[in-house]
């Protein structure tokens, strides 16, 4: 008797990719995404960027895929032929299965012929799938908008560019490769020089801000969904605690579900209540309200409207984790689910982070300037936090949210955090 069901599974995306690692190539859009990076250099922190359209993509995601910081192969000013003589020493280090590639602008704005482009870019994805790679493409960006009108590309290259960005397009006919299109999101459908609709997506008319970064990884949140099955990552019970013997992947936090009112202040502007075995450092006067909640899926969260009047300081909500649980040279990894009301305002900086011996050295969501802000959208934002995994240099270990807000301007913002975990990989 045939069994449908097995062979149908047999089949699935997943099974057929062996894993969920995902790879990332490109220019500085991409590179932006991580700290450290092949352009940006850190000897102590880790971090996936708010700024970076890769870390939105795992949230949105709900984190169906994983993704290593070195699998970061954007640098900043590559054209299509640099990215091209990258690829193969890239595939030999990686065992990913999936690619995304964003290229081309900087061909565009050096007015490389489209047709060289086009070569080197079939030459990358040639390369791709004769490694094994699932291809997803990101048919480009706008350059340019009202504001940062240096970003524009000349009369010609733009002509050249938005053929380079059809023929993106048109590899959806390609077996094996899919393309995400941003320009849905991101165009001004009234420009004549190709611009953005609004210069709030980038920094500087080029380079995606969390709000032009959140929107690429939206364009191709439905191409990773139809990739990778769903998984759940996050903790559901407040018993799975960390026991050396018995439950050594248990939550090395307490208190994953964020019950009870036992929490504590010790930064002004902080009032309300605040889960059990968590609490406020010392931090700034701008206001912070605490209350109980729940989730969409009907967990229990921690709810924190955000208030007052910006200053240049941050809050951490935090829990010191037990150090007798933990050894030097382990390697863990926090986890947490989060909740964004729609209109947040002058906020920049909503973060899962770890502190190694009270320096932040991992986080998720982590920002790039102190004028960056968390996306102001019309509706709410919610996914899934995860840093990258970590690995101890002392036994002194935090976890927690990050907050900032804008300076000497009115912060708003309604943000439910829950189901934390930090786990030994």
């Amino acid at each position: 008797m045939t069994n449908t069901r097995l062979i149908s599974l047999a089949k699935s995306p997943l099974l057929s990719l062996g894993n969920r690692k995902v790879i990332i190539f490109g220019d500085s859009r991409t590179d932006q995404c991580t700290v450290p990076s092949i352009t940006t250099s850190s000897s102590i922190e880790y971090s996936k960027m708010a700024q970076g359209w890769i870390g939105w993509l795992q949230f949105l995601s709900g984190q169906r895929f994983d993704f290593d910081l070195a699998d970061n192969y954007g640098k900043s000013g590559d054209t299509s032929a640099q990215l091209l003589a990258r690829v193969p020493p890239a595939l030999a280090a990686t065992t990913a299965k999936v690619a995304i590639v964003l290229i081309g602008t900087n061909d565009a704005n050096s007015s490389v012929p489209y047709a060289t482009t086009k070569a080197n870019f079939d030459a990358i994805i040639a390369l791709l799938q004769a490694a094994g790679m699932t291809v997803i493409v990101i048919a480009e960006l706008p350059r340019g908008d009202s504001t940062n009108t240096s970003a524009r590309l000349t009369a010609t290259n733009l002509k050249h560019f938005m053929q380079y960005t059809e023929y993106l397009r048109r590899l959806r006919t390609t077996p094996g490769v899919f393309v995400a299109d941003p320009w849905q999101y991101w165009a001004d459908p009234l420009s004549a020089t190709g611009d953005a609709i609004s210069a709030t997506y980038t920094k500087d008319g080029l380079h995606e801000n969390p709000l032009g970064a959140y929107y690429i990884a939206l364009s191709v949140l439905p191409i990773i969904n139809s990739i990778f099955p769903a998984v759940d990552i996050l903790p559901t019970s407040n018993s799975d605690l960390f026991d050396a013997t018995d439950n050594p992947w248990g939550c090395l936090n307490s208190n994953p579900m964020m019950d009870g009112t036992g929490g504590s202040f010790n930064a002004t502007g902080g009032s309300g209540l605040v889960a059990t075995g968590w609490s406020e450092n010392a931090g700034p006067t701008w206001t912070r309200t605490y209350s109980k909640s729940t989730l969409a899926n009907g967990k229990p969260a921690q709810q924190i409207v955000i208030g007052g009047t910006g200053t240049t300081s941050g809050v951490g909500f935090r829990q010191t984790i037990t150090a007798g649980n933990l050894t030097i040279g382990d390697q863990v990894q926090a986890v947490a689910s989060v909740e964004i009301d729609a209109s947040a305002a002058n906020v920049s900086q909503l973060a899962l982070q770890l502190l190694d011996n009270n320096t932040i050295t991992t986080g998720d969501m982590r920002r790039s300037v102190s004028t960056e802000v968390v996306p102001n959208i019309s509706s709410q934002i919610k996914g899934v936090m995860r840093t990258p995994i970590y690995t101890l240099t002392s036994t002194t270990l935090q976890l927690q949210f990050f907050m900032n807000v804008l300076n000497a301007v009115t912060p708003a913002a309604t943000v439910r955090i829950g189901q934390v975990a930090l786990r030994k990989v």
